[in-house]
C-alpha cells in the first residue's frame, strides 16, 4: 500500500488515479494528522510514503517548527524515519528551495520530486522500478533521483 500525504490531494489525483490505474492501492491523506493516525497505526502495510513538504502543522506538529507549515512535511519525514527507517519516500512537492532538495540528498530510500517537473506516468514508473512491479522493473537499490 502506497500512504500518499498532502493537502492539496485535489492537485495530485492525477498522480493518484495513474498509480490506481497501474494497480497500486493508495491510502491518501489531507491532513498530517489522519496520516501520522494511520502510518502509526498500519505501518506494516505501507510500503511506500509519498510526502508533500508544504502542508499545515495540525495539531500533531503544532509545537515543532515547522516554519508556519513551509516544512511540515520535514517534522512527518523524521516522525516515519524514527518508527521505520527504510521505508521508501518520495517526496512530492512544489517547494523549489535548494535547501529542501540538498536535505535530502544522500538520504537513504528517499527520492525528490517537483511536481511540475514529474508527470503522473513518470511517477507511476518510478513506483513500478522501486517496488518491482511492472516489466523491467528493478529496485534502485536507494539512490537519490531527481525528476
Amino acid at each position: 500500500m502506497i500512504l500518499f500525504v498532502d493537502d492539496e490531494l485535489r492537485y495530485v489525483d492525477s498522480y493518484a488515479e495513474e498509480l490506481k490505474m497501474e494497480g497500486f492501492e493508495l491510502s491518501p491523506h489531507e491532513s498530517v494528522d489522519s496520516a501520522v493516525r494511520f502510518f502509526d497505526q498500519s505501518r506494516d502495510q505501507v510500503e511506500l510514503l509519498i510526502l508533500d513538504i508544504m502542508m499545515p502543522p495540525g495539531t500533531v506538529f503544532k509545537d515543532v517548527d515547522t516554519e508556519g507549515g513551509l516544512r511540515t512535511g520535514l517534522a512527518f519525514y523524521r516522525h516515519v524515519r524514527e518508527r521505520a527507517a527504510k521505508l521508501p519516500v518520495f517526496i512530492l512537492t512544489n517547494v523549489s528551495d535548494p535547501a529542501v532538495d540538498e536535505r535530502f540528498q544522500g538520504e537513504d530510500n528517499c527520492w525528490f520530486f517537483r511536481k511540475d517537473q514529474c508527470l503522473p506516468f513518470e511517477l507511476a514508473e518510478h513506483v513500478k522500478k522501486l517496488l518491482g512491479k511492472g516489466l523491467g522493473a528493478s529496485g534502485n537499490g536507494g539512490e537519490h533521483a531527481k525528476s
